[in-house]
């Protein structure tokens, strides 16, 4: 399974374009729709890197939901859990490694639900990734209750 092209537009609307480089809340340097790997200050880019970048950005989402899901998912929960992911990061950005494994290599709550094959318990724990650099941030709040929601849809 792939993310979809909902998905994707709902990653666009929760990230929202940013063509010159801006730090997020928790200080790291970000552009385009979230993209953060070797970002800095004064970069700039175009619309259609920016796309480029988030798909390229999210066939790594992919790759690791592959890896660390070991039960099937509908693709609205799919592309919930590429969204948090994505915003989460998918280990390649230093601390930001959380969701599928921590450092002891252990899956997070969400995810260890998930796999038990408890979907609304693991829904509830959307909510407990709304803190970025010192503390709660109010986005990740509205955030995580709107991948909730996707992941609760049926349809």
């Amino acid at each position: 399974m792939n993310i979809s092209d909902k998905g994707i537009d709902f990653i666009k609307a929760q990230e929202k374009l940013r063509l010159n480089a801006e730090q997020n809340y928790a200080g790291i340097w970000t552009i385009g729709y979230g993209h953060t790997e070797g970002v800095h200050e004064g970069d700039s880019l175009t619309p259609e890197l920016a796309e480029a970048l988030l798909r390229s950005d999210l066939k790594q989402c992919e790759a690791r939901l592959h890896q660390a899901l070991a039960v099937p998912v509908t693709q609205n929960q799919f592309d919930a859990l590429c969204s948090i992911l994505f915003s989460v990061g998918t280990g390649q950005r230093g601390v930001k490694a959380g969701l599928i494994a921590l450092k002891s290599g252990q899956p997070s709550t969400l995810l260890m639900f998930l796999n038990q094959g408890c979907y609304a318990a693991a829904a509830e724990q959307f909510g407990s990734w709304i803190y970025a650099g010192n503390g709660v941030v109010k986005e990740l709040i509205y955030r995580r209750e709107r991948e909730k929601n996707l992941f609760l849809r049926k349809k």
